[in-house]
């Protein structure tokens, strides 16, 4: 993948935590949100690496799954690559 389409996708994942700032989403709810699919997962580890995004294990529909939150930090980085 491109440094240029990468970086469209992160800011496209940030800006997709940002309208659902108020929930923990797991990577597979990112990649449907998104329209990436699986390809959200490293992305996401990269964002969580850059303190971007914070992840956390949760128990959703009987099962624990790894869930996303964006920090402020992901959101002032989100609103930046827009502007």
């Amino acid at each position: 993948m491109t440094t240029r389409k990468r970086e469209r996708r992160m800011s496209l994942l940030l800006e997709h935590l940002d309208r659902h700032a108020d929930a923990d989403l797991s990577a597979s709810a990112i990649g449907d949100i998104t329209g990436l699919g699986d390809g959200v997962l490293p992305l996401l580890a990269d964002l969580a690496r850059e303190g971007l995004v914070e992840h956390s294990w949760q128990d959703m529909d009987g099962r624990r799954r790894l869930c996303y939150r964006i920090t402020q930090a992901g959101r002032e980085a989100g609103r930046a690559s827009r502007s």
